[in-house]
């Protein structure tokens, strides 16, 4: 097989079928290159271009009213409705302290961005830290969340004690994060600006939740329920159970 022929098979495909046939051929190549069963290598050099984006598309109605309920402890009541309402990354809530937090005021800073607290998102931070201030009263952390192993020291919570808080659920915090960001594109009429103004996403970031809102909003992902705006938000409003 010539490099013309590894060009014609791989033009015949798109996407992800382009990428994978790319690697089954190169790997192929490759083997057989080093079994000296053939003189030279015709994926040498040819890219089949970057994986294609996954479609960004509404959770449905089952993930939030089972990550409500899987919310038992202050902690994960926090994670979630930092994660659901403010749309915040891991790494911002693990880096929260409590200096960044202004409830008199209503007010949060997460990433270096201040924003107003909502009603919920009072009542859990409030809640959290007159549980966190009953258990951990000596504690010299000043991280938001800390566990009975970090209240003893100056670090944040790990990456695997966030990631287990929902593990096996129908939804991971970053997939409701990703959700967030599409139900307030909706709620925009897919305004990027807006988006970006709001989460202080990138432009890149902020267009492609715009393009995948007025897709749905159009109608071009017709085999999917159609969305509602407040969704997350008023199925985690409705588990104040949960505070």
């Amino acid at each position: 097989m010539s490099r013309a022929d590894v060009e014609a098979a791989l033009d015949a495909h798109q996407g992800w079928r382009r990428k994978e046939l790319h690697i089954s051929l190169r790997s192929l190549f490759t083997h057989l290159r080093r079994e000296k069963a053939i003189f030279q290598n015709p994926t040498t050099g040819i890219k089949a271009g970057a994986y294609p984006q996954p479609p960004i598309l509404p959770l449905s109605q089952e993930c939030y009213t089972d990550a409500v309920a899987a919310a038992t402890t202050p902690e994960q009541q926090v994670l979630l409705v930092l994660t659901v309402v403010h749309a915040a990354r891991r790494p911002a809530i693990k880096a929260l302290t409590v200096d960044d937090l202004d409830l008199p005021s209503r007010a949060v800073t997460i990433g270096g961005r201040t924003r107003p607290l909502d009603e919920l998102t009072h009542q859990v931070l409030h809640g959290y830290l007159l549980h966190r201030h009953r258990r951990w009263p000596h504690t010299s952390n000043r991280h938001l969340l800390i566990t009975r192993v970090t209240a003893h020291g100056h670090e944040p919570v790990s990456d695997y004690w966030c990631h287990l808080q929902f593990a096996g659920r129908r939804a991971s915090l970053e997939q409701m994060r990703i959700d967030r960001q599409l139900e307030e594109a909706l709620a925009g009429n897919g305004d990027p600006r807006r988006l970006a103004a709001i989460f202080g996403i990138s432009e890149f970031t902020a267009v492609r939740y715009a393009n995948a809102a007025r897709a749905l909003m159009d109608g071009i992902l017709e085999s999917l329920p159609p969305p509602t705006t407040k969704r997350g938000r008023a199925e985690i409003d409705h588990g104040n159970s949960v505070v």
